[in-house]
């Protein structure tokens, strides 16, 4: 973390970015609080969760609430660094929408796409994933692609119309968080 901060340091270091941390933490947490609020009311009305492919957004019980906590403040120091670096070292302000928001995609979710090239393509030759005795891992990783092309847009979309890395941080790190904790199967002790 502290070398891709200094890295986007050094790379445009003169990035000149706005910098409204209040505003940006609540506009976030009102964002998120508006997903989670359209959650509530599907599933009370519906019986259904919102899923896209093999993402899914569920509603957290009081203890996935409780790690939600604990798991805040460290993806948000990461999206803190990652976002700024996207946006100091890759974003160029005279591109288009679409070329910025299919650089900044492929920046975050590439890594995964090669990933599960890696994995698959011997699953396809030889019938055997690349790391066979972790079947599990690349199962897991498919749904970062969707994942990481997500914070991508979210990121994207709310540096374009503010000029700051903050907005999309915040609203990244309150969604993954969310995302990540609700959707782990847990096991109580006995």
């Amino acid at each position: 973390g502290l070398i891709t901060l200094a890295l986007s340091f050094l790379f445009r270091g003169k990035a000149k970015f706005s910098s409204r941390w209040l505003p940006s933490t609540l506009i976030a947490m009102l964002t998120v609080a508006a997903g989670y609020a359209a959650l509530a009311s599907a599933d009370f009305l519906f019986k259904i969760d919102f899923r896209f492919w093999v993402v899914a957004l569920k509603l957290m019980n009081p203890i996935q609430f409780k790690y939600f906590l604990v798991y805040l403040l460290p993806f948000v120091a990461f999206f803190l660094v990652a976002l700024r670096a996207l946006h100091a070292g890759l974003t160029v302000k005279g591109d288009c929408a679409a070329k910025q928001y299919f650089c900044n995609v492929a920046a975050l979710g590439l890594g995964f796409l090669v990933l599960l090239a890696l994995e698959y393509v011997p699953l396809f030759v030889n019938g055997q994933l690349l790391t066979a005795s972790e079947p599990l891992n690349t199962i897991v990783a498919i749904q970062f692609l969707p994942l990481l092309a997500m914070v991508a847009v979210i990121a994207t979309f709310t540096y374009r119309r503010t000029n700051s890395y903050l907005p999309g941080a915040f609203i990244s790190s309150l969604f993954v968080t969310w995302y990540i904790v609700a959707g782990q199967a847990m096991q109580a002790a006995v």
